[in-house]
């Protein structure tokens, strides 16, 4: 069986696949196979979440993002769904966001989505951070 020091966006898991091999070992499905994870090999270190982006909603239409969205002049309903990846203590991620340039952080929160209503003209840029059940945090803009 390969060793992977980390798994990374190269091994992009699938939604719910997810098998118990044994008591001690767990098996993830990614679009490049099986992968087999051992939380006791992990005992030691240290893991940042890692970020995603899942969904982006604007007035309840799902619309595909890539980074930077431009609206027309109005108001509009926008909803953002995320999620952070933690192998090592996945219960205990955490989240904290803000719309720069509308809000500011967010209390800590289980929740994996935020809604913003009435957004009007302007400039924001969302930022996102997981936060591990050890105190890791990783910080992203998304996507």
């Amino acid at each position: 069986m390969q060793q992977f020091e980390s798994i990374n966006d190269n091994y992009p898991f699938n939604p719910n696949a997810i098998l118990r091999i044994t008591r001690e070992k767990s098996g993830l499905g990614s679009e490049k196979g099986l992968i087999s994870y051992d939380p006791a090999a992990d005992a030691s270190k240290s893991w940042v979440p890692v970020l995603k982006s899942s969904r982006v909603r604007i007035n309840d239409e799902v619309i595909h993002f890539n980074g930077n969205i431009v609206l027309k002049h109005g108001k509009y309903k926008i909803r953002i769904d995320f999620l952070a990846v933690s192998l090592k203590e996945p219960a205990s991620v955490t989240y904290q966001y803000k719309l720069d340039g509308y809000d500011s952080w967010s209390e800590i929160t289980k929740d994996t989505s935020i809604t913003y209503y009435h957004i009007t003209d302007g400039k924001y840029t969302f930022v996102l951070k997981a936060l591990s059940g050890d105190g890791i945090v990783s910080a992203s803009l998304l996507p």
